[in-house]
């Protein structure tokens, strides 16, 4: 009865998002890469089989897939001969991948959840063992993985407030769709009561820790921190601003903000890093809209001339947040995103504030508020306290010091979890 509710709900769903998919690959340019694969097309049509077992790891976008490229590592290590196939969903985490997973033997856009399309390329896989990063979860997927024997296992696993009372008003109804899942490895002890609380027996609820905090993110050499200081014309104790992972409207809402932080603090260098390189063109506009110069990333020539840069290229904010003063992680002053990673400027010890909204990210928000390396922030809050932390270094040192604490506190969830899956794979192997 589910499987054919799911099924319904997904044509209806279909015939909504095609159409809108279709009209941003011919206008607006978007899906390139990834259109075809999206409907099977493209999918590597041979997997040569390899005497180990066969392993699909799904992560959506980039920070899941970050997440566990520590534990893909260590099943390249422990079954040297195993297929390795990472599937994501969109195509920023596609491109992350070839980079950061070279253990991965094939890396692809999962297709869409229609029967028709996935369930003949899961039969082709056969894979033995499916890992999911966090809860991206589609029923027909897992369950043409599961009736082929494989095992599956939620990796870095949490249920935020909102989709939990959306499940308990379903009740019993996704009852099926949890059983496509044969362990849940969970960021901490409250995603494992709200999966206990909607009927999943506590034997497939395992506390594992957060994977993000197990990273070992890469540090710029002092040549490399010169040459980005010079193109970003960054004088000797000048202070920088770095406004990671923006998503529509927040340019709007926080450009303004930093203008009047500006107006005392004239020294202040501020860099916007959209989420979505779609959007640059966008945020151009606003910035004109608002009589603000900024130089793109990709046109400067030397150094910057305007105290705004927005990045037009991926794969950088890592590299930003290391010359940073301060950060600002977006995607937290608008409902529809819930936040990023709250952590990532903490790594290098830089402050960090952010919105409100931060549903997905509820575990890495209590770490923030418990080691105090950052602030969660209204938007008329927000000028206040970023001209209180340029102007007092102590506070700022302060922070910093506490978010590096942080991540040596918290480590140790990549080995927790592997243990989890090694039992598992062996288990699926053994069944296979």
């Amino acid at each position: 009865m589910f499987r054919l509710a799911y099924s319904f709900a997904l044509g209806l769903y279909a015939l909504y998002a095609v159409p809108k998919m279709l009209y941003d690959y011919c206008i607006r340019g978007k899906y390139k890469s990834s259109f075809g694969q999206r409907f099977g097309r493209g999918f590597p049509k041979k997997l040569a089989k390899k005497s180990g077992p066969t392993i699909w790891i799904h992560a959506v976008s980039v920070g899941e897939g970050r997440a566990v490229t520590p534990l893909i590592r260590n099943m390249r290590a422990q079954w040297p001969d195993a297929l390795i196939l990472f599937s994501c969903t969109t195509e920023s985490a596609y491109k992350d991948a070839h980079a950061l997973i070279p253990e991965a033997d094939h890396i692809v856009y999962l297709p869409l959840d229609l029967s028709c399309i996935i369930r003949p390329i899961v039969r082709r896989v056969r894979p033995n063992l499916v890992v999911l990063s966090e809860t991206d979860l589609w029923f027909h997927f897992l369950d043409e993985a599961q009736r082929g024997g494989a095992k599956v296992v939620v990796v870095n696993g949490k249920l935020s407030e909102r989709s939990y009372k959306r499940y308990r008003k379903l009740g019993a109804l996704f009852a099926p769709f949890w059983k496509t899942v044969d362990l849940f490895c969970l960021q901490n002890a409250l995603y494992r009561q709200r999966l206990a609380n909607l009927g999943i027996e506590s034997s497939r609820l395992e506390v594992t820790g957060d994977l993000k905090m197990d990273a070992v993110f890469p540090k710029l050499d002092s040549a490399q921190v010169g040459q980005w200081r010079a193109r970003l014309g960054l004088a000797e104790g000048q202070p920088l601003l770095v406004v990671g992972s923006t998503h529509a409207p927040e340019e709007e809402l926080l450009l303004p903000l930093i203008q009047q932080v500006r107006r005392t603090h004239t020294q202040l260098k501020v860099v916007f890093v959209p989420r979505h390189l779609e959007r640059v063109p966008s945020v151009i506009e606003i910035f004109k809209s608002a009589g603000v110069a900024c130089d793109l990333w990709s046109g400067i020539e030397g150094h910057a001339q305007s105290p705004y840069v927005l990045f037009d290229v991926m794969g950088q904010l890592r590299a930003l947040y290391q010359l940073a003063t301060l950060a600002i992680v977006a995607g937290s002053f608008t409902p529809k995103v819930g936040g990023h990673n709250l952590l990532e400027p903490s790594y290098y010890g830089v402050p960090t504030l952010y919105g409100p909204y931060v549903h997905t990210q509820s575990t890495m928000d209590e770490w923030v508020t418990q080691y105090r390396c950052g602030k969660k922030q209204e938007l008329n809050q927000l000028a206040e306290t970023l001209s209180y932390l340029l102007d007092n270094p102590s506070v700022r040192a302060a922070m910093g010091h506490a978010g590096k604490q942080l991540f040596n506190d918290a480590r140790g969830a990549t080995e927790r979890t592997w243990q989890c899956i090694k039992i598992l794979l062996a288990t699926a192997v053994v069944d296979s």
